[in-house]
C-alpha cells in the first residue's frame, strides 16, 4: 500500500505546478477563494457525474473532491483514468457509494469530513436528556401558571444526569457519538457505545458493545444519527427495544422519525414502560404522537440542531478544502483520514 501511495504522490501528471482537483459540485465562493491559490480546479456543474464522466475527467487530475451521493465504485478506482489520483476527499459521512477498500488497496487516502452539525446535534442530545429528566417543560408550565409557592421535598423531583450510564446507539461515522460522550463526561456519566472505544481516565478501555447490552444497562439511551439498519435490530427502533430498557431509564432520539416506530413511543408513554422520552420530530410526523404530545414525560423539539447560525468556515466544503491543502503540503497525514493504513 505504501509503495502504491508514493508512486502516486511523486508522479508528474500535470504540466502546471499546481495539483489539479476534480470537484463534483459547484462550490460556494468562499471555498473557491480558499482553493484557487493552491489548485487548478475542474468543476462539474451538474449533480452526480456518472462513472463514464468521471473516467474522462479524472485522467489528468491529482485529486477528487466529491460529496455524499457521488458514486466512486471499485470499477472506477481500478480504471486507468484513476491512476494519477492521489487522494479522495468527500464531504458527508455516508459511504454507500465510495469503495474505501479498493482505494486502500490502491494506496489512495480517503478523507471524509464530518457533518457541520455534529456539535450542534450533540448539544441537542444533552438538551433533550436534561429537559426530560429534570422535567423542564413541566417546571416551566408550573411556574407560568402561578403554582410556585414554596419548596416541597416532593416537588418536581427529576432524574438528573450525574453519575448515570449513557448508552449511545449509532452516531459512529459522523463522530456524533464521540461528541455526545465528550459532553456527557462533564456529568461524570459512564459511557457505553456501539461505534467507538471509550477511555476512562486512560486507566482502561471499554470495547464497543451490542444494542441489547446498551438497552439493559443504560439509564439514558441516545439514538444518534447517522443510524444504519444493522445498528437497530429489525431496522427500526420499536417497542421490543424499549421493553429491554430499565423502567427508570430515558430514551433520547435525534434521528429521523423514519428510523423509529412512533407507535411504540406512544405505547411506551401510555404504559409507563420507561421514565420518559425526548426526541426531535418533523412537522409532517407530529400527528403521529398526537395522543401523547402533552405528556409531561415527553420532551419534543423540531430538529433545531440544523437551525444553528451558519459559519461559512465550518461547512463541509470548507473543511474538505482545508484537508486537500493540508495533504498536498505533505507535512502529516491529512485530517479526517479514514484509512490510515495507506501510510504504513
Amino acid at each position: 500500500m505504501l509503495n502504491n501511495f508514493f508512486s502516486r504522490s511523486f508522479s508528474s501528471t500535470v504540466s502546471s505546478l499546481k495539483p489539479k482537483i476534480f470537484v463534483t459540485r459547484p462550490l460556494p465562493h468562499t471555498v473557491l477563494l480558499k482553493l484557487l491559490p493552491h489548485f487548478n480546479l475542474d468543476i462539474y456543474n451538474d449533480k452526480y457525474p456518472s462513472e463514464t464522466v468521471l473516467e474522462k475527467r479524472l485522467t489528468d487530475c491529482d485529486g477528487l473532491m466529491c460529496f455524499d451521493g457521488d458514486s466512486v465504485p471499485s470499477s472506477l478506482i481500478s480504471h486507468p483514468s484513476f491512476s494519477n489520483i492521489k487522494i479522495i476527499a468527500q464531504a458527508g459521512s455516508v459511504l454507500r457509494h465510495l469503495s474505501v477498500e479498493t482505494a486502500t488497496e490502491y494506496g489512495i487516502p480517503v478523507c471524509v469530513c464530518p457533518s457541520p452539525f455534529t456539535e450542534s446535534t450533540a448539544d441537542l442530545n444533552l438538551l433533550l436528556m436534561l429537559s426530560v429528566s429534570r422535567r423542564i417543560k413541566e417546571s416551566d408550565r408550573f411556574l407560568r401558571d402561578g403554582k410556585w409557592q414554596a419548596w416541597d421535598p416532593k416537588l418536581l423531583i427529576g432524574g438528573g444526569l450525574y453519575g448515570k450510564t449513557l448508552g449511545i446507539i449509532g452516531g459512529g461515522s459522523a463522530g456524533i457519538a464521540q461528541a455526545i460522550a465528550k459532553r456527557a463526561r462533564a456529568f461524570d456519566m459512564q459511557i457505553i457505545a456501539q461505534h467507538f472505544r471509550e477511555s476512562n481516565n486512560n486507566i482502561h478501555e471499554r470495547a464497543p458493545v451490542g444494542i441489547e447490552t446498551i438497552l439493559k444497562k443504560s439509564d439514558f439511551v441516545s439514538i444518534a444519527p447517522p443510524i444504519r439498519e444493522s445498528d437497530i435490530m429489525d431496522g427500526k427502533f420499536g417497542y421490543e427495544h424499549i421493553k429491554l430498557m430499565k423502567p427508570s431509564s430515558y430514551l433520547i432520539s435525534t434521528v429521523s422519525s423514519s428510523r423509529l416506530d412512533v407507535n411504540s413511543i406512544t405505547k411506551a408513554l401510555k404504559e409507563k414502560t420507561i421514565a420518559g422520552i425526548g426526541l426531535t420530530i418533523s412537522q409532517k410526523d407530529l400527528h403521529l404522537i398526537d395522543p401523547v404530545k402533552d405528556y409531561n414525560n415527553l420532551a419534543l423539539m423540531p430538529p433545531i440542531d440544523k437551525f444553528q447560525i451558519s459559519n461559512e468556515t465550518n461547512t463541509q466544503a470548507f473543511m474538505i478544502a482545508k484537508t486537500l491543502i493540508h495533504f498536498f503540503d505533505q507535512t502529516t497525514n491529512p485530517p479526517y483520514l479514514i484509512n490510515p493504513e495507506v501510510f504504513r
